[in-house]
């Protein structure tokens, strides 16, 4: 009777019968889902069919890799260049949210004042009203440049300017004035506030002026009837005006002594 160990005894076949068992092609081989019966039918070439060019064939087979790793191989070597998808590149957005922009406003400034920087063309206009303002200051001997100065408005606009700009500048605002202009005109004297009396000296000179032309001259007695204070002030321009001759502290200057001369003013009053 047969045993168990019978049922996986298989008749050896001869080598001349090899030559009659059907090839597979390797793709047929990739799809199969069972091996074959045969473990030799896939390794003859289909153009020798002589025992001594198959054998040689079926012992190369025992170092073939699996039929899974050659079709793993075969779609590897088929993938082009061409067709590989490189994955998504992560580009970090340079738009500002209003919640960092808020965050931006209220960060703490480092003390300074935040200064612009002048253009070729505002730097050449500066230069030439500081030029000019060196020049106001060899005649009058300050810089006191009334904002309505007749002989050069933009000269005055310009004084007047570089006060805001100061001023911004304290407040920790943008300015234009830089470090080195701040210097430049602190050297030659400049003052960052007018002079509270300079409005209304200018508002008595022009007073001084109407009663000129109503009079004909500038001596308003020191008890005017109809202008008191005027006639306080023309006092206070004599006395200043001697201060000023004898090299002490005053209010007294160049230009308002050329302004008072211009329209006749007497210095001194005949006893």
């Amino acid at each position: 009777p047969p045993t168990p160990e019978d049922h996986y005894d298989f008749e050896p076949i001869p080598l001349n019968e090899i030559a009659a068992i059907p090839l597979l092609s390797s793709s047929s081989v990739a799809s199969a889902q069972y091996p074959s019966p045969h473990p030799y039918a896939a390794t003859v070439a289909p153009h020798d069919t002589s025992p001594q060019a198959t054998f040689p064939q079926i012992c190369h087979q025992a170092s073939t890799p699996p039929a899974s790793a050659l079709v793993a191989s075969h779609f590897r070597a088929e993938l082009s260049a061409s067709d590989y998808v490189s994955p998504p590149v992560l580009r970090q957005s340079t738009r500002v949210t209003r919640g960092q922009k808020k965050q931006h406003d209220l960060a703490p400034s480092s003390g300074r004042s935040t200064t612009i920087s002048a253009g070729a063309g505002e730097g050449r206009s500066w230069e030439k009203r500081y030029n000019e303002l060196i020049e106001f200051k060899r005649i009058h001997s300050h810089c006191e440049v009334p904002q309505n100065y007749a002989e050069n408005a933009s000269l005055g606009t310009w004084v007047n300017k570089q006060r805001m700009e100061h001023k911004s500048r304290i407040e920790g605002n943008s300015s234009s004035l830089n470090d080195t202009r701040l210097e430049r005109l602190q050297l030659i004297g400049f003052r960052w506030a007018k002079r509270k009396g300079q409005a209304s000296w200018n508002e008595k000179f022009n007073e001084l002026v109407a009663y000129e032309a109503k009079f004909g001259d500038c001596h308003v007695p020191t008890k005017y009837k109809d202008n008191t204070a005027l006639g306080r002030w023309v006092s206070t321009q004599r006395a200043e005006y001697r201060k000023y001759q004898e090299g002490r502290r005053t209010s007294m200057n160049a230009d308002k002594i050329r302004r008072l001369e211009g329209i006749g003013f007497a210095w001194f009053m005949a006893m």
